[in-house]
């Protein structure tokens, strides 16, 4: 049976969320894959050395530490300390955005939450290291000048495999396993709800305008539906409680496209409004236009156009938010999780 290491330099929800599903999905991982995965906590590549003892058929990777000189160095020690095993990067950063790529090299895999679809859109630079964080900075005319991405190179492609967003998170996993069916739309008593968070940093003026966007368009449509629109931090309970009563969710982008809140909304049944995600690879796919989520435009100067629409378009609008629920129970159900790790087995010659 492979032994894989999973070796982590932090922690974090979005950490935490990479690995979950190992955990709740060991017994077919185990029994269809005849893959063992262990973890172990290093703070830096000369830790690595306190690994003595330790054997692995595969290292699987996480590190978030903003200096990528500190991810060579650590990958180098993972090189020298397991000569004989495939080390594969598990990108825990989110996003289509890659700082990364320039690892390739020193690694035998690349597994990536999210990519962009047409791979050749990685051999251009993007302000801000976000192909949507570019669009919207020339959209609006903002100044920046911050690169912050590298090009993919085309001999390394093969290394990207796809991997699995935050919707793997255990606690969202044990509210769809615990959770019963959403209310009907039509006992709900708010139209849209857009409660997020607005970044107010000067140097991601983009974000913090793309967000404040978002609620003041919400928020103008108090007149004529009911809306919860706010920036306003409330408990968890609270938040739950007007997305379970909100037969529309509107949720922009955070620092990468896939955010809690996508999840969420669709845990509560509401149907999810978002920037276009037609641009991005993600599993979990709730990401389907029309099918299973509403797109508008990533400057959001649709949003009202389709808010009427849903609106005026009850049934039509509450059969896309329950599809949207069969695709995420689905990923889960169908364990395609397992698919995907047997996918990068064998990709690495180490299937069963």
């Amino acid at each position: 049976m492979p032994d894989g290491l999973i070796v982590t330099t932090g922690s974090g929800r979005l950490v935490q969320a990479q690995t979950d599903p190992f955990r709740y999905f060991e017994e077919p991982v185990s029994r269809r894959l005849r893959l063992r995965v262990r973890w172990t906590a290093v703070k830096d590549a000369a830790s690595v050395a306190a690994l003595t003892g330790a054997s692995s058929d595969l290292v699987w990777l996480q590190d978030r530490r903003a200096d990528l000189r500190d991810t060579a160095e650590l990958i180098d020690a993972l090189r020298n300390q397991f000569p004989r095993a495939p080390i594969v990067l598990l990108d825990c950063n989110g996003g289509t955005y890659a700082r990364r790529f320039h690892l390739l090299d020193s690694l035998d895999l690349y597994v990536k939450g999210q990519y962009l679809r047409d791979l050749d859109l990685y051999d251009r630079p993007y302000r801000d290291g976000r192909i949507f964080a570019d669009h919207l900075i020339a959209d609006w005319g903002l100044t920046h000048d911050f690169i912050g991405s590298t090009p993919l190179p085309r001999a390394q492609r093969h290394k990207l495999a796809p991997g699995w967003n935050l919707g793997t998170a255990v606690e969202l996993h044990d509210h769809l396993a615990r959770s019963s069916e959403p209310i009907a739309h039509a006992s709900r008593g708010i139209d849209v709800m857009c409660r997020v968070r607005v970044h107010s940093q000067a140097h991601r003026d983009w974000l913090t305008r793309h967000r404040a966007e978002a609620v003041a368009r919400v928020a103008s449509l108090a007149a004529s539906c009911k809306v919860v629109a706010s920036s306003e931090p409330v408990t968890r309970d609270r938040f739950f409680a007007e997305l379970a009563d909100s037969r529309l969710c509107v949720s922009p982008f955070g620092w990468s496209e896939v955010c809690w809140r996508d999840f969420e909304a669709v845990l509560c049944g509401a149907l999810l409004l978002k920037p276009s995600m037609e641009h991005a690879i993600t599993q979990p796919d709730i990401y389907r236009p029309w099918a299973t989520y509403v797109p508008v435009r990533w400057d959001f100067a649709d949003l009202e156009e389709k808010i009427d629409h849903c609106l005026s378009h009850p049934d039509e609008t509450e059969a896309i938010a329950k599809q949207a629920l069969v695709e995420y129970r689905r990923y889960f159900d169908e364990a395609l999780f397992v698919d995907q790790v047997s996918d990068i087995l064998q990709r690495l010659g180490l299937s069963a």
